[in-house]
């Protein structure tokens, strides 16, 4: 992740949005329970928000929109999961 070094001499690092668990885990049951146009306008608005913050924090645009993707991966993979789980197919072992 990279960080911005303010005039004082300070440096602010951003966690990664895609290591923040929680968030990955409650934006899949949110998406999970919305649908359709709902769903995109929740998407857009959490993925905008969220690039928003990163380059407040000092993030250039390009990281940003890598860590927004990262998020966005991370969140499908979650979803996926959730689906797995309700089909039967998370609860088997090899």
């Amino acid at each position: 992740m990279r960080s911005s070094s303010e005039s004082s001499g300070s440096r602010i690092v951003s966690f990664p949005p895609s290591r923040h668990l929680s968030r990955v885990r409650e934006c899949a049951a949110i998406l999970d329970a919305k649908q359709g146009s709902e769903a995109d306008a929740y998407w857009k608005s959490h993925c905008r928000g969220m690039a928003e913050r990163l380059v407040s924090l000092g993030c250039t645009t390009e990281d940003a929109s890598r860590q927004v993707m990262e998020f966005h991966h991370c969140v499908q993979m979650e979803l996926m999961n959730l689906h797995e789980e309700r089909a039967g197919f998370g609860s088997q072992q090899a």
